[in-house]
């Protein structure tokens, strides 16, 4: 992710391509490999996520892939990258991530392992109703100008 390409990872595609072998390990049941997995994506955070566009979508599956059938360590970690996501990077991912990263946050919440991110989780969709009312104008600009692109 450091790597300087030409063009920048930010201007192309390639995110996804470096991305997705590492999202493929949500179907593998082993919590040592999942732990590696969210290790991977809080360091990618820490050091990239502001250059991660049109990674967002495969970065929100890997964080929100949680089930009640993992521990609450791998539920930490999870949620770390969660909080991360929700306090550092909200102006930078795309508008059309906005409801998966509602539904990330909601299956945390209704997670029963762990009480402390249920309540935290809560308190994050609080924090992103706030920013949608903070920035409804940019918002709206944003959706409406990908509205005439597409059209």
């Amino acid at each position: 992710m450091q790597h300087r390409f030409e063009p920048p990872l930010k201007q192309t595609n390639r995110v996804q391509i470096l991305l997705s072998p590492l999202a493929e390990l949500c179907g593998i049941p082993y919590p040592d490999v999942r732990q590696k997995q969210l290790d991977t994506v809080l360091h990618m955070l820490h050091s990239s996520g502001e250059s991660l566009n049109q990674g967002w979508p495969l970065i929100l599956t890997m964080v929100g892939s949680i089930n009640s059938g993992h521990s609450d360590i791998l539920i930490r970690s999870a949620f770390q990258c969660l909080q991360l996501v929700f306090t550092d990077f909200l102006p930078t991912i795309p508008y059309r991530c906005y409801p998966q990263c509602v539904d990330a946050a909601t299956k945390f919440g209704s997670q029963e392992t762990e009480l402390n991110v249920s309540l935290t989780a809560v308190g994050l969709l609080w924090n992103l109703s706030d920013y949608f009312f903070q920035n409804v104008k940019t918002l709206q600009n944003q959706t409406e100008g990908s509205e005439q692109v597409g059209s």
